[in-house]
């Protein structure tokens, strides 16, 4: 499968390093030979832009690599902001002020069935409150 790489628009990476005053890109393009942001530790003001599938990845690490390392420097006391591509219904949820719980992964029961998935999907919980309370 062919590499994709997808460069951030400079005025939205702009807008982010000035708030955020970033020290250091653990994906950056174009790619330092052997170099991988997975496995060094990161500044302390980090912009991410993952690879979107693991096929765009360098060493065969896709977006989930990355954001568990995100994770990890996090609780080291480093900011990491997450550029991340998502579907426009999860937009929309953020921007409704919905809240989000991890579900874990869901073993989804077949409608015919009721049988367990035998691969359970990740899966979020989106709440948005009565307001009018």
């Amino acid at each position: 499968m062919k590499k994709e790489y997808w460069i951030t628009p400079p005025d939205l990476y702009k807008k982010l390093d000035e708030e955020f005053s970033f020290d250091f890109d653990p994906c950056p393009y174009p790619h330092k030979d052997g170099f991988d942001g997975t496995v060094v530790d990161w500044g302390h003001s980090t912009y991410l832009n993952p690879p979107f599938r693991k096929s765009d990845g360098k060493f065969g690490k896709g977006p989930t690599a990355f954001i568990r390392k995100a994770i990890e420097e996090n609780k080291k006391g480093k900011t990491v902001v997450i550029l991340i591509n998502t579907n426009a219904f999860i937009n929309m949820l953020i921007e409704a002020g919905a809240e989000m719980r991890s579900m874990g992964r869901v073993k989804w029961l077949d409608g015919k069935t009721n049988e367990a998935w035998k691969n359970p999907s990740n899966t979020t919980c989106f709440i948005l409150r009565n307001k009018k309370r």
